[in-house]
C-alpha cells in the first residue's frame, strides 16, 4: 500500500511538469528502457517491481539530461 501511495504521488508530481514534445519523448523512451532493464535486474535480486520503478526514474532522468545536452549543442 505504501508503494502505491508513493508511486501515485510521484506520478501526480511529474504530471504537473511541463516539457516540450522532444524532451517528453526522450524522457518517456528513457523511462521505458530503464523500466525494462530495472525489471530484469529486479528479477535477479527478487524484487522486479522495485527494480522497474528505479530503472524508470533513472531512465527518465537520463532522457531529460540527454535532451538538454543536445539542445545546448545547438546554441
Amino acid at each position: 500500500m505504501r508503494n502505491l501511495v508513493l508511486t501515485s504521488a510521484a506520478l501526480l508530481f511529474l504530471a504537473g511538469c511541463q516539457v516540450d514534445g522532444e524532451t517528453g519523448e526522450r524522457a518517456g523512451a528513457g523511462a521505458l528502457i530503464g523500466a525494462a532493464a530495472g525489471g530484469v535486474a529486479g528479477l535477479i535480486t527478487g524484487n522486479p517491481l522495485e527494480g522497474a520503478a528505479v530503472g524508470a526514474a533513472a531512465g527518465a532522468t537520463g532522457g531529460v539530461v540527454s535532451d538538454q545536452i543536445e539542445k545546448n549543442k545547438d546554441d
